[in-house]
């Protein structure tokens, strides 16, 4: 039997991770199951583009951790040159995961409600002034008539 070395183990997950997530599906969202799920309209005010949190430092940490736990049994050398590749690994496929940073913030307004924001990383269009918003597990926007918001 062969066995893995700290390197390869870590290539190993990575590549893992990578096959996995491609196995995705774009169905219903799993976790809007035994939920309510909400759909009204809302005016849309304003819309402004953010900069969203970044978790890479925290993935460099862990891939640095574990790069370092896995090279401790080939002495100093081997534990700072894990702990370097280990981030570099780390922070590269979570920056991989997280995508772009790049995010909007919408302004709406909502008859009962009153206003609120949301925070999502897909554009909607703000042509029609209008959006259906659907609160389920998350929050999605997709632009309508304004004729829905004035009924």
């Amino acid at each position: 039997m062969t066995k893995v070395s700290g390197k390869n183990h870590l290539v190993i997950i990575a590549a893992l991770a990578v096959g996995l997530s491609a196995c995705a599906t774009k169905g219903t969202d799993r976790f809007d199951q035994n939920r309510v799920i909400s759909t009204y309209f809302a005016e849309l005010r304003g819309v402004e583009n953010v900069e969203l949190s970044s978790n890479v430092p925290v993935g460099i940490a862990w891939g640095a951790a574990e790069g370092a736990v896995e090279g401790a049994d080939e002495g100093a050398g081997g534990f700072l040159a894990g702990m370097v590749i280990g981030g570099i690994i780390g922070g590269i496929f979570t920056a991989i995961f997280e995508g772009s940073n790049d995010a909007y913030e919408y302004t709406l307004h909502h008859a009962t409600k009153g206003p609120f924001k949301v925070i999502q990383k897909e554009k909607v269009s703000t042509d029609t002034g209008c959006v259906e918003v659907r609160e389920g597990a998350k929050v999605t926007l997709k632009s309508v008539p304004l004729s829905f918001c004035s009924a």
